[in-house]
């Protein structure tokens, strides 16, 4: 059974936060698109195939993220916070194109760390969960 939860309760802290994840998801998504819409993907070597895969991974992990951030989950905080340390690790070692994805992330984490955010979270949780006391609910 989904829950729903009035928009009008969602703070905006979580609004933005997902909008973020979302955008930073879509960033990740753009080079394997592009492949795939030239046609270079089924051409590459199968031993350069890694970076995109792995990026469509994580992109589609972030829109899953996302979209549980917005919805009041409480594990996208965490999961945000290893892409942060991910993209950082990955920015030392040379890859410039998470400087452009880092810029996304890093604000979503923050604001999902915000206290409204966090409220949010939990009472998303509570309201998700049926009472123990009732079970007939």
């Amino acid at each position: 059974m989904a829950v729903l939860i009035d928009p009008a309760v969602r703070p905006a802290t979580t609004t933005w936060a997902s909008a973020l994840s979302t955008m930073n998801g879509g960033l990740f998504l753009v080079p394997v698109a592009a492949l795939l819409v030239f046609g270079l993907l089924p051409q590459m070597e199968p031993s350069r195939l890694t970076t995109p895969v792995v990026l469509a991974v994580l992109g589609a992990s972030l829109l899953f993220a996302a979209r549980a951030a917005w919805r009041g989950a409480h594990w996208p905080r965490q999961y945000v916070l290893v892409v942060v340390a991910g993209e950082i690790l990955g920015l030392a070692l040379g890859y410039l194109y998470l400087g452009a994805a880092l810029l996304f992330v890093a604000p979503a984490a923050w604001l999902l760390w915000r206290p409204s955010a966090r409220t949010f979270a939990g009472s998303a949780s509570q309201a998700s969960v049926p009472s123990r006391r009732n079970p007939s609910r």
